[in-house]
């Protein structure tokens, strides 16, 4: 649903979006960022095994914030390398910040069941 939301959003032209304080390319960040962000969850959870979860999300967000921006064009809206590397940014924060929580979580996981090994 969030993709479809943040897909949406990027193809209304430019002139019938309300108006926004923060940066274009804040925008894109964060937006990448959040999208980088559930796509790794969803990863991590329908494919725990995966060990290279960060590789697989940065090339899908690359990808995809490519062809969005390309797509922008027939909707009057500016195909920007800039946003592009505002989507990859956020897409590689997101893929960064879930790998160190995913590496700890597993870390504390298998502590926890040394422990309950030892005990047996």
């Amino acid at each position: 649903l969030y993709w479809l939301l943040i897909f949406t959003l990027t193809h209304i032209p430019a002139g019938e979006l309300p108006p926004v304080r923060i940066s274009d390319k804040i925008e894109h960040l964060l937006a990448y960022g959040a999208l980088g962000g559930f796509l790794f969850l969803n990863l991590w959870i329908f494919r725990p095994s995966m060990t290279q979860i960060g590789i697989v999300v940065l090339a899908i967000g690359m990808m995809y914030g490519a062809v969005d921006e390309w797509l922008q064009i027939p909707v009057h809206r500016d195909c920007d390398l800039l946003d592009w590397f505002a989507d990859t940014t956020g897409v590689a924060i997101a893929v960064v910040c879930m790998t160190v929580i995913r590496y700890r979580s597993t870390k504390s996981q298998s502590r926890r069941i040394s422990d309950l090994k030892s005990r047996i």
